[in-house]
C-alpha cells in the first residue's frame, strides 16, 4: 500500500447502520486507475524527482519525518516510469505547440531574404 493506509468506519449507534466500507476496502488514497497504485504513492514519487531525490531520499524523508509507510524499490522504480512517461508526453505535446506557435509566428513577421537592401 505505500503511502496510502486502510480506513474503517464504524457507528457505535445501534440506530445508525451505516458502514461505509461494507464488502470492500477503503483507504486513505485514492487509485490512479481502478485496480491499479494509489495516488498518494505517485505523488510522492513526483514530489521526490521535483527536488531531485530517488528512493533513498525519500526513505530518509520517512523516517526523519516519522511517516508511516514508504515504498520498496520495485514499487518505486514502477512509479518512477509512469511518472517519466507522462512527463514526456507533456514535454512532447508542449514543444510541438511551441514549434507550431513559433513557425506562424515567423512566417508572418520574417521578410522575404529577396527583398532586403544589402
Amino acid at each position: 500500500m505505500g503511502f496510502a493506509i486502510p480506513l474503517l468506519f464504524e457507528c457505535t449507534n445501534k440506530y445508525c447502520g451505516v458502514d461505509v466500507c461494507t464488502g470492500h476496502s477503503c483507504s486513505s488514497s485514492q487509485r490512479v486507475t481502478p485496480g491499479q497504485a494509489f495516488e498518494v504513492n505517485r505523488r510522492m514519487v513526483l514530489a521526490m524527482r521535483e527536488i531531485g531525490g530517488g528512493h533513498a531520499a525519500m526513505q530518509k524523508l520517512v523516517a526523519v519525518v516519522g511517516m508511516h509507510g514508504g515504498l520498496a524499490n520495485e514499487p518505486f522504480a514502477s512509479h518512477q516510469k509512469a511518472v517519466e512517461a507522462a512527463a514526456t508526453a507533456v514535454a512532447k505535446e508542449q514543444m510541438a505547440r511551441a514549434a507550431t506557435e513559433l513557425r506562424t509566428l515567423c512566417d508572418s513577421t520574417v521578410p522575404d531574404p529577396g527583398n532586403q537592401l544589402l
